[in-house]
């Protein structure tokens, strides 16, 4: 099998992995939004689209595969382990025997 062939094969994969998850909110916010009110104009359902993901989603929702933590809380200690990872490559190295 050429690298090429190799290359397409996992692409399409990574696409298929990316559509579930995209699936899977969508059903999530039809479950728990869409289906549960309705709008008499195009931005009101924008509006309140807006408000789930930013005001529930990302800040109140628990996610389970981010080990229990909302999004917010998540993403923050993920910088924090990065800046804290970035600073201590950054220290000077002693030598060894010093």
């Amino acid at each position: 099998m050429s690298r090429a062939t190799r290359v397409r094969r996992h692409e399409e994969q990574l696409r298929r992995y990316d559509n579930a998850l995209m699936e899977n909110f969508f059903s999530t916010l039809q479950i728990e939004l869409v289906y549960r009110n309705s709008w008499h104009t195009g931005d009101e359902a924008e509006n309140a689209i807006f408000g789930y993901i930013d005001g529930w989603y990302n800040t109140q929702r628990i996610q389970k595969d981010l080990g229990r933590l909302f999004q917010d809380e998540y993403e923050t200690a993920w910088h924090t382990s990065q800046i804290t990872h970035s600073e201590g490559s950054q220290r000077p190295r002693s030598e060894p025997g010093k």
